[in-house]
């Protein structure tokens, strides 16, 4: 789990908010922002409720940040080499875990595709 998992709105409409230079319609839009926060909890924990109750699967997806390859220890001889920018799309069960539904992480580097929807779109087809 991320220390801070926190997202840009937030973060930045609540600073202005402590700092206390935020507008009536900047509290209003932190304040709707959170609510919907709140609603897509609510469905994630009603879909991880159902998964151990029938034979459906329910998953959530992410594209995690990018590996660059190698993994070089600190040295000066590591700055001036070229590193290889891999993908990684991660596919996670909802609920408790779960040997029938495992995760499933989908990788691939640059040299093959980039990041872009197309790409995204076919690591979901590939997880399917």
């Amino acid at each position: 789990m991320p220390s801070i998992d926190g997202c840009n709105t937030c973060s930045h409409l609540s600073a202005k908010i402590s700092a206390g230079s935020a507008s009536e319609v900047e509290v209003t839009k932190v304040e709707k922002h959170q609510e919907k926060y709140r609603k897509v909890r609510s469905l994630y924990a009603t879909d991880a409720d159902r998964v151990g109750k029938n034979t459906e699967s329910v998953y959530s997806f992410d594209l995690l940040k990018i590996l660059l390859l190698p993994v070089m220890p600190s040295s000066k001889d590591a700055f001036f080499i070229s590193r290889l920018v891999t993908f990684n799309e991660n596919f996670t069960s909802v609920g408790t875990r779960n040997p029938i539904c495992p995760s499933f992480c989908v990788t691939w580097h640059e040299a093959i595709s980039r990041r872009n929807a197309k790409n995204i779109a076919n690591t979901l087809h590939k997880f399917i």
